[in-house]
């Protein structure tokens, strides 16, 4: 009887080591997982800040070639100017007729 209280007592020993192995085991992983989140996170938070920054950039450059006309848009406007002012002479030469 005292033997089979021994191995109960022994059994139950080494099962308790077994799961305080494995707590150990469970709480290094989760303290790893917990640190790479967190890295993670930080990493997500920057990448947001760059493509704020590059979205930024992107309005600047839309505003920019709204302000600044390509080439053709000012040679239509010249076109555009010099046939103005030819009909502006043909009626002056038509008044002063």
């Amino acid at each position: 009887m005292a033997s089979d209280l021994q191995q109960r007592v022994d059994s139950l020993k080494a099962k308790t080591a077994m799961l305080v192995q494995k707590y150990a085991a469970l709480e290094a992983e989760r303290s790893r997982l917990a640190l790479q989140l967190a890295e993670s996170e930080k990493a997500i938070a920057q990448r947001d800040r760059h493509i704020a920054e590059l979205e930024g950039r992107i309005a600047n450059l839309r505003s920019s070639a709204v302000i600044n006309p390509d080439r053709d848009d000012v040679e239509m406007t010249r076109s555009v100017i010099a046939g103005l002012v030819r009909e502006i002479d043909r009626c002056i030469l038509d008044l002063t007729d």
